[in-house]
């Protein structure tokens, strides 16, 4: 009922610009494009209340387009130019909307040529943001001192090492590719990682956990999650195309780095997805969202994988991505080659895989503590 009285709310207020864009001699094919462009908008922000956005939503709406639609930056100012009219003219509110800067235009255009993520570039623009507001000034303004400084000031403010990287990353790009300051990479350093192993739960507390989820669609996803060991993004882009039950192949694209892999299907978790897929019939992607049409997002996942924590009374961390390190562990317990789990992970190099070996239970229980050792054999007499 909710989405049908935001589409009417949508096409009204579609129909109220058409009739003011007539009223300002617009042509039919401009007002059309218009129009679709608004609808677009508000499809993008679910919400038919489009004046209730701010300039914030609206600059990053400019980015979303040109980095997860790709859309070319003469099309970005076309849609830019109908909710300008919108605004001004249709809903009669200023418009305090600043175009994307030419230099923030570059560097995603940088990151678009070198085939980046839409996760990556999204990650960088916005650390970039964030450094350029700390001094009030331009980035391309701001050299080493300043860059020093600001490490400082995160490591003061106590940031995880993860996000001090993020950021020395963001850095080396703009200062080194979009600007041409190769120089200036050499004073920028990365934070030490730290080694820590995740908490593992036993494969009978995680079969637990995944019984205990009463929802069959988010049991679905966290057996997806365990069964095959995918990251939680990969496993809410899954389609329906991807689950190849002739071959028992699941088929990940363009997962983390672009990568495509195969992976092997249990059984089992066939079983349950042809379950969930009987109850839910989904066409295109195998775990759509309610609201939006696409795929369902990671963090309302995150909340039910709480929430099953808890059921199942487990004290220990468990997380969707606990469930990706639980799959490489307990395949590392019964034997597996820790070659075929690189394969299986994704990951370039077999160093990173190597850190399960810390994990399994298998090869340290096998280890004889030295108060356990047979004595030593004594020698022989000589003759």
């Amino acid at each position: 009922m909710k989405r049908l009285a935001r589409t009417r709310a949508v096409a009204s207020l579609c129909r109220r610009m058409a009739e003011d864009m007539k009223a300002h001699n617009f042509g039919p094919e401009v007002i059309e494009q218009y129009v679709g462009h608004v609808s677009d908008a508000a499809a993008h922000f679910s919400t038919s209340r489009l004046e209730a956005l701010g300039p914030r939503h609206i600059r990053a709406y400019q980015v979303g387009l040109l980095v997860d639609k790709g859309e070319s930056w003469e099309r970005v100012v076309e849609i830019l130019e109908a909710l300008r009219f919108l605004y001004g003219v249709t809903l009669r509110k200023p418009w305090q909307v600043k175009e994307i800067t030419p230099l923030r235009r570059r560097l995603i255009e940088d990151m678009r040529i070198r085939n980046y993520s839409p996760h990556t570039i999204h990650n960088n623009v916005r650390r970039l943001a964030v450094f350029a507001k700390h001094f009030g000034r331009s980035p391309d303004k701001l050299g080493p001192k300043e860059i020093r400084d600001f490490q400082v000031h995160l490591v003061d403010h106590k940031v995880s090492w993860s996000s001090l990287n993020q950021f020395v990353s963001a850095f080396k790009f703009f200062y080194g590719v979009t600007l041409g300051r190769r120089w200036v990479i050499d004073f920028i350093p990365y934070a030490k990682k730290p080694m820590r192993l995740p908490d593992i739960p036993a494969r009978e507390e995680v079969l637990r956990f995944l019984e205990g989820i009463p929802n069959i669609k988010y049991r679905a996803i966290l057996t997806t999650c365990y069964g095959a060991g995918l990251r939680i993004s990969e496993v809410t882009h899954l389609k329906v195309s991807d689950i190849n039950s002739a071959r028992m192949i699941l088929h990940v694209r363009q997962g983390k780095g672009r990568k495509d892999r195969i992976i092997p299907l249990s059984e089992t978790l066939l079983e349950l997805l042809r379950e969930y897929w009987r109850v839910v019939r989904p066409r295109k992607w195998l775990f759509p969202s309610r609201h939006s049409g696409g795929p369902i997002g990671s963090r309302s996942v995150g909340r039910v994988c709480l929430l099953a924590r808890k059921r199942a009374g487990i004290e220990k961390k468990l997380t969707v991505h606990t469930l990706r390190h639980s799959f490489a562990t307990h395949l590392l317990d019964v034997g597996t080659n820790i070659r075929a789990i690189q394969l299986l992970f994704g990951h370039a190099s077999l160093g990173t895989t190597q850190v399960y070996t810390h994990i399994s239970m298998r090869a340290l229980l096998a280890t004889k503590s030295p108060l356990d050792l047979a004595p030593p054999t004594p020698e022989a007499p000589a003759n």
